[in-house]
Order: structure tokens, then C-alpha cells, then sequence
């Protein structure tokens, strides 16, 4: 299977398009799915046959994949991801393959900004906004960070912090509700009697 994933000797598109045929007919041959093993015959002789079970495949060989084994997909991905010569089509597969282990509770260990970075680079923006909004998310974006550091500094103060925004509990005190139209006039346009 190591050698399937190498990649360094492409350089046209067909080239590409081949290796990309033979990896996935090479994940159907070693996946332990006896089912995806099935297809492998079909497979052979119709190209969108491999490329319609290369998620399928790749996610069941993944699972059986060493340590040392997923870093060097990681790595094949990874060089793959960053080559000059690859066509779009190519690269629109991987991402996809990158989203369905995601969707699989197994995600490729690719960070989530070289994804998005190559998903703006070919044009993919839903998925290029989905690695944005996941970045955003980790526990370690700047973001999160200034959170918590907020949440630290009033708790320190002797204030409560809501997970509502704009909700801030001083001591013993009542909250403060902004007041707004509808609240003022009992949501009617009437004043309160």
C-alpha cells in the first residue's frame, strides 16, 4: 500500500488521474471489509466505480492502519495536497476523503488551516468556511482564549459570568436587563398601565 500512496513521480494530469485509479482499486484490495473487498473486480474495470468507494475503502483501511503507517498517508496526503501539478479534481477527492473521515469520528490528523487553505485555493467555500468556523472553535483559537481569560478576570472581581452575552451578575445583585420597546410597552406599542 506504500507504495500506492507515493506520489512523487506525477507530473501531468493523467498521471495523476492514474494514481489516483490505482489507489483506489489498491484500498479496496486491502481494506478488511470483506463487502468493499467484493467490489475490487468491478472496481478494476470501471474507474468510477474505485473513485465512488475510495472514502468507503480508505476509511476502513485507516482503522487498520499502524501508528507508523498513518503518518505516512498523512505525509503522502500532505505532499499530495502541496503539489504544483495536481489537478482540481484530485484535489476536491482528497478534501472530500479529509470530510467523510471527519464525518467518520476518525479524522486525518491534516490541521484544519491547511485544509481550509487548500479548500479557498480550489475554490471549495463551504468547505474552506467549515475549517475557518473549526479553527475558530479549537479550544486554542484567540478567541477562545480571550474568553476564558474574561471569564477568569471577572470571577476573579467577584462577578458571575452568564454563557449569555451581554449578561454580567455583580455581586448579589439583580440582573440588569437592557431595556428594549417591547419591554417598555409590554410588546404591544402601549405603554405599561
Amino acid at each position: 500500500m506504500r507504495r500506492a500512496w507515493d506520489s512523487s513521480s506525477r507530473s501531468t494530469k493523467e498521471d495523476w488521474l492514474e494514481w489516483m485509479r490505482r489507489l483506489s482499486v489498491e484500498m479496496l484490495k486491502q481494506s478488511p471489509s470483506p463487502a468493499l473487498r467484493a467490489c475490487l473486480e468491478l472496481a478494476s474495470t470501471r474507474p468510477r466505480t474505485a473513485s465512488d468507494l475510495f472514502c468507503a475503502a480508505f476509511s476502513s483501511c485507516w482503522a487498520a492502519l499502524s501508528p507508523k503507517g498513518k503518518d505516512h498517508v498523512v505525509s503522502a496526503l500532505e505532499s499530495a495536497f502541496g503539489a504544483p501539478t495536481i489537478p482540481p479534481e484530485i484535489v476536491s477527492t482528497l478534501l472530500n476523503l479529509a470530510e467523510f473521515c471527519e464525518h467518520d469520528e476518525r479524522p486525518l490528523p491534516v490541521e484544519a488551516r491547511t485544509l481550509g487553505a487548500i479548500a479557498e485555493r480550489c475554490r471549495a467555500y463551504a468547505k474552506a468556511l467549515h475549517y475557518k468556523v473549526r479553527i475558530s472553535q479549537s479550544p486554542y483559537s484567540a478567541s477562545a482564549i480571550a474568553h476564558t481569560r474574561l471569564t477568569l478576570f471577572f470571577q476573579q472581581s467577584g462577578n458571575r459570568v452568564h454563557n449569555e452575552p451581554g449578561r454580567v451578575r455583580r455581586g448579589d445583585h439583580r440582573d440588569q436587563q437592557p431595556a428594549t420597546a417591547a419591554g417598555r410597552y409590554g410588546g404591544w406599542g402601549f405603554p405599561k398601565s
